[in-house]
C-alpha cells in the first residue's frame, strides 16, 4: 500500500471518529436536556419516585413560608411564580411571603397530596 493510500485511509478513519464523537456529544446533550426537563433521571420509575417526594412547608421567621423539596428541576419554575421568592443556598430551601393566597397557590400548584404542612 502506498503512502497516499495510507493517508487516505487515515483521513477516512479521522472522519469516522469525528462523526462518532459528534453523535456521542449530541446524545449527551439530549440526555442532559431530558434530565433538566424531567428531573434527576430520565427513567419514568425514578421520575415518579422523585415527584412523589413530599414538599415540606413550614413557617419561617419574618412572615415567610419555608418550602423544601428534593431537587426536581420542574418544581423550580413553580416556585419562581411567587412574587418575593428567595432561594436560601446554605439550607437548600425556598421562602415566599406568608399569606393565605400564597399558601393556596402552593397547594394548587403541587397538589395537596404532595404537600406536608408544618405550620
Amino acid at each position: 500500500m502506498s503512502k497516499e493510500d495510507y493517508r487516505a485511509k487515515i483521513e477516512k478513519i479521522d472522519e469516522d471518529i469525528g462523526k462518532l464523537l459528534k453523535e456521542g456529544i449530541n446524545a449527551i446533550r439530549k440526555i442532559g436536556m431530558l434530565k433538566a426537563k424531567y428531573g434527576a433521571t430520565v427513567e419514568n420509575t425514578k421520575r415518579k419516585e422523585i415527584i412523589m417526594n413530599k414538599i415540606k412547608i413550614s413557617k419561617e421567621t419574618a412572615g415567610r413560608i419555608k418550602i423544601k423539596f428534593p431537587y426536581v428541576p420542574i418544581f423550580i419554575p413553580e416556585i419562581k411564580k411567587f412574587h418575593g421568592y428567595i432561594w436560601h443556598l446554605e439550607g437548600k430551601y425556598w421562602t415566599i411571603p406568608n399569606n393565605d393566597e400564597n399558601l393556596d397557590e402552593i397547594i394548587s400548584a403541587f397538589g395537596e397530596e404532595k404537600i406536608e404542612i408544618e405550620m
